[in-house]
């Protein structure tokens, strides 16, 4: 029931009727085994530490002025091959990139020697702290026309994040990141570092990373 609600997207409704339970019980189910799947699951993820830095249940907070209603947001980092290697709590809407990405912990990950591509919104200066490099996309603006180096450079950075924007699509496969959710899925309680919103996303990614949608192959 719970892996048919992540793919599917479906109300408690829905579910209670195709498997002949309460609406409340459906409710409780998903809530207390999304929790027992993502402690399970996490270890296919490299996640650090989780501590909630804003109040979620804020319509303030979740508010987004580019999507022009209240919305969550996670960083996702993957490899070049498309598997998730890293991903984040959930953060209201109006958080900026440059505030979840000091936040979350992910520059901790990063090692001396890595190329990061990125979208803007990451900091050059505190990636190069850590001796790694930043890779972001060639900025056209307020320029006619780019030079044949930055040109060849955009090509090759754009082979590379066709793998990175596949494994999204396939993520968005999982329709339950694309519907309307109930304020209560941010809602976490004193003695846990995650919301079920949290929860969903970890199982949904380490869902990914073993089953057939990733691009890796393992070979003995």
């Amino acid at each position: 029931m719970v892996l048919v609600k992540l793919r599917l997207g479906l109300l408690r409704e829905d579910l209670a009727f195709r498997f002949k339970i309460s609406k409340s019980t459906a409710n409780c189910i998903f809530k207390e085994w999304i929790r027992r799947l993502a402690e399970f699951l996490e270890d296919f993820i490299d996640i650090p530490t989780k501590k909630k830095p804003f109040n979620l249940d804020s319509r303030a907070g979740t508010f987004s002025q580019y999507k022009h209603h209240n919305t969550v947001k996670f960083l996702l980092a993957c490899s070049p091959l498309g598997k998730v290697t890293f991903v984040s709590h959930l953060f209201g809407g109006r958080t900026s990139d440059k505030q979840i990405i000091q936040l979350i912990g992910f520059l901790e990950k990063i090692k001396p020697g890595d190329v990061i591509f990125a979208d803007r919104g990451f900091s050059v200066k505190l990636v190069a702290e850590r001796n790694a490099t930043l890779v972001l996309p060639t900025s056209t603006k307020g320029k006619q026309q780019l030079s044949s180096k930055k040109i060849q450079s955009s090509r090759k950075m754009s082979r590379l994040r066709v793998h990175i924007e596949r494994s999204i699509g396939r993520l968005k496969n999982y329709r339950i990141l694309k519907t309307t959710r109930p304020i209560s899925l941010l809602h976490s309680k004193s003695s846990e570092n995650t919301c079920t919103g949290d929860d969903m996303v970890i199982v949904i990614a380490a869902l990914f990373n073993v089953g057939k949608g990733c691009l890796i192959k393992e070979t003995s």
